[in-house]
């Protein structure tokens, strides 16, 4: 039974990131109960957790709501956002609803990230709304987790670790991926992303580095991080993917998709009316795309980290 939903509240994007064009897609109309509908169906399929998630879901009219819905729904309720976009009065009626957030920054220099991002003076906004989500958190929310995700590429290897200052001081967690090579939707050349031998050595040492002198806020294994080095090496993947147990992917339209690389869809949730199990058999050896969260040994973990958990950890 998959009882955790990634919910694609839009096929839209604010950003133009130089490693994803899916951007290209037009905005969408949204009809007033459509999603509502739709988490009714998750919750009557015993889904016990929501993500809402790409493209940016703040783009979506009706997010504030659904926050509130998927919560008073017994949902565990977690976002994926870029956070340019949020409405600071709206958000702060509806934290206390939020479980987990997840903001994808790629680095603490403005220039740096909004280079990958290909979008200026949007770094202040993003600043203000972080700092904002955090008082929030301290103030009516203490268990509210927020982690930060970087996607590691050419324009950011060398200057990652900057981004650990603000999650020290706003006492964040941490999270890395790599660059995907091969996307269904991305048409470009991707090569210029990608890094030569010489700086995945670099990366390699700061990444255990990093990992080794902040346990508690870098959240990923060390077995986690020798395998972006893997991929970064030879763009291929070593260990089995674990969303088959996990996940169902529904985008806007409530296509239920295969998995997060092989997007083909197996049926529609608005036909079904639930969610169907083990209907399609998928290959459990698929190494094709990289997320942390279906790679991670130990992901059901991952908002419970104490340095306990790696002290038995080798450090090589």
């Amino acid at each position: 039974m998959k009882n955790r939903v990634y919910l694609q509240l839009t096929q839209a994007c604010n950003l133009r990131c130089k490693m994803c064009d899916f951007w290209k897609n037009d905005k969408e109309k949204f009809s007033e109960n459509h999603f509502f509908n739709l988490i009714d169906i998750l919750v009557d399929s015993w889904v016990k957790w929501i993500t809402f998630w790409w493209w940016e879901p703040f783009l979506n009219p009706q997010i504030y709501d659904l926050i509130k819905y998927s919560k008073e729904k017994w949902l565990t309720t977690e976002i994926i956002t870029n956070w340019v976009l949020i409405n600071k009065i709206k958000i702060s009626e509806v934290i206390k609803f939020l479980d987990n957030i997840i903001f994808s920054i790629d680095s603490w220099i403005p220039f740096v990230h909004e280079t990958i991002r290909w979008r200026k003076n949007i770094f202040t906004s993003i600043i203000s709304n972080l700092e904002h989500i955090v008082n929030l958190r301290d103030s009516i929310h203490p268990r509210l987790n927020i982690n930060i995700d970087v996607t590691l590429q050419k324009d950011n290897y060398n200057n990652f670790e900057t981004i650990l200052e603000i999650v020290k001081k706003f006492h964040l967690k941490i999270n890395f991926d790599p660059v995907q090579v091969i996307w269904y939707w991305n048409q470009k050349d991707w090569k210029w992303l990608l890094l030569s031998d010489e700086e995945v050595i670099k990366l390699e040492k700061k990444l255990f580095d990093l990992k080794k002198n902040n346990p508690v806020y870098v959240i990923q294994s060390l077995d986690s991080i020798k395998r972006i080095i893997f991929y970064f090496k030879w763009y291929k993947i070593e260990n089995f993917c674990r969303s088959l147990n996990m996940d169902i992917l529904v985008d806007s339209y409530w296509d239920v998709f295969k998995c997060w690389w092989k997007w083909e869809k197996m049926y529609n949730l608005f036909k079904e009316k639930k969610i169907i199990n083990n209907k399609y058999k998928m290959d459990q050896t698929c190494y094709s795309c990289w997320f942390t969260h279906v790679r991670e040994d130990d992901y059901f973990d991952w908002y419970s980290v104490t340095n306990d958990l790696f002290a038995d950890y080798i450090y090589n």
